[in-house]
C-alpha cells in the first residue's frame, strides 16, 4: 500500500478583500508553509482560480482523513489552507488579510471520488470572512 496518496483541490475566489482596503498594494493568493503567496488564475467572469494538490495518508475510513504538503497548515487533526492578501516587502506582520479554509469536511468518499474521476475537491469560498467558523462546502468537481 502507497504511504500517501496526491489529492487535487481546487478555491474559487472573487479576490475582493474581506474587510476594509489597507490602502497598499497587496499580493493575493493561496499561501504555501514558506509564506510564499501563489496567484490564481483568471476565469471567464473575472473569478480566480486556485489549483493545488495535497497529500493525505491511507485511512480505513474510520479516521478522518490526514493532509500534508507545501499548502496544509495548521496540526495534522485539523488542517487547513489559507488565502492571504501579503503586504509587498520584508515586514514583522506581512499579512493584510488571511482567510482559514478548514480541511475537516472532506471525506473519504470525496477524496476516492476525485482520485478515480482524475477530478478536483472544489469551494467557492465568494464572501468568506477572515474568521469565518462554518464549515466549508466541499465539491468533486471535473
Amino acid at each position: 500500500m502507497a504511504d500517501k496518496q496526491t489529492v487535487k483541490f481546487r478555491l474559487i475566489h472573487d479576490g475582493v478583500e474581506p474587510g476594509p482596503t489597507v490602502g497598499e498594494p497587496l499580493v493575493f493568493g493561496v499561501q504555501d508553509t514558506s509564506k510564499a503567496v501563489h496567484p490564481g488564475h483568471k476565469m471567464p467572469g473575472g473569478m480566480l482560480r486556485f489549483d493545488i494538490t495535497l497529500d493525505v495518508k491511507p485511512g480505513d475510513g474510520r479516521e478522518p482523513p490526514r493532509f500534508s504538503g507545501s499548502f496544509a497548515h495548521g496540526p495534522s487533526a485539523g488542517r487547513f489552507l489559507y488565502l492571504s492578501w501579503k503586504r509587498h516587502g520584508e515586514r514583522s506582520d506581512p499579512w493584510a488579510w488571511r482567510i482559514k479554509i478548514p480541511l475537516d469536511a472532506v471525506t473519504w468518499p470525496m477524496i476516492h471520488e476525485a482520485g478515480r474521476a482524475g477530478t478536483a475537491i472544489e469551494a467557492l469560498l465568494i464572501g468568506r470572512r477572515t474568521h469565518a467558523r462554518e464549515p466549508v462546502a466541499w465539491r468533486v468537481r471535473p
